[in-house]
């Protein structure tokens, strides 16, 4: 394996040169691009983190796990 960094333009020399000698039975050229650069959030550069706006509907209330079997207790003796 040979890496190194070439023109585009002359990527096409190098790979006729590479048919043409006898003596290399196989070759791979792979064009390896570089990364895009992204663009970064705002809120990543100034380390504060955003909070998603809450729905405006009611809160639900807390439930207390006794009222949670209570209620369940009531719907399967229901359904017997």
């Amino acid at each position: 394996m040979l890496k190194f960094q070439l023109s585009p333009d002359k990527i096409g020399n190098i790979k006729n040169k590479i048919k043409e000698e006898k003596q290399i039975l196989r070759s791979l050229v792979v064009i390896k691009e570089p990364p895009k650069k992204r663009p970064e959030k705002s809120s990543r550069l100034s380390g504060t983190k955003t909070e998603k706006p809450r729905s405006s509907g009611a809160q639900k209330e807390k439930v207390e796990i006794k009222e949670i079997d209570k209620k369940l207790d009531e719907i399967l003796d229901e359904s017997e």
